[in-house]
C-alpha cells in the first residue's frame, strides 16, 4: 500500500477507473512533452530520496505483521505507531512533490490535478472505511 503510494500519483478518471502513472496523468491534463519530461523528474528525485524510508516502512509492515501472528499485540501496537509516524512523514514529503509538479502545470491544468487530487483522496478515505467495516465483522 505505502509503496504504491510513494512511487507515482496515481489518478481516477471521470468515471472512478484507475488511470496509473505518467500515462493517465498526462492524458487527463494534456501535459506537454516538456511538462511530461518535468514531472518525471520531480517523480524520480522523490523516489531516489525516498527509497530508504520506504524499506523501513516495508520492514515495519512485516514486523507487526509477525507479532500479530504471534499474539504480540503490544509490540504490534508499538510498531503500528511507528508505522503511522513514519507515513506522516512521507505523506507531508508527497505533499511537497505535488506542489512541485502542481507548480510545472498551467492554471487550467492546475484546477484539474486538484480536482483528481481531491477524488483521489476521497477514494483512499472510502477505502479505509471499507477495511475498517470488514475488520468490524471479523472480530465482531
Amino acid at each position: 500500500m505505502a509503496v504504491t503510494m510513494m512511487t507515482g500519483v496515481t489518478m481516477y478518471a471521470q468515471d472512478g477507473s484507475q488511470k496509473g502513472g505518467h500515462d493517465g496523468m498526462g492524458k487527463q491534463l494534456g501535459l506537454t512533452d516538456a511538462q511530461k519530461a518535468q514531472i518525471k523528474s520531480i517523480r524520480e528525485s522523490f523516489k531516489n530520496q525516498n527509497q530508504g524510508a520506504m524499506s523501513e516502512l516495508k520492514a515495519l509492515h512485516e514486523k507487526m505483521k509477525e507479532q500479530m501472528k504471534s499474539g504480540d499485540k503490544s509490540g504490534a501496537q508499538t510498531t503500528r505507531e511507528q508505522i503511522k509516524a513514519k507515513m506522516q512523514t512521507l505523506q507531508s514529503v508527497r505533499q511537497q512533490m505535488q506542489g512541485q509538479i502542481r507548480n510545472v502545470l498551467n492554471s487550467e491544468q492546475q484546477a484539474k490535478f486538484d480536482k483528481m487530487i481531491a477524488k483521489r483522496k476521497e477514494h483512499k478515505k472510502e477505502l479505509r472505511e471499507e477495511r475498517r467495516e470488514r475488520r468490524r465483522e471479523r472480530n465482531g
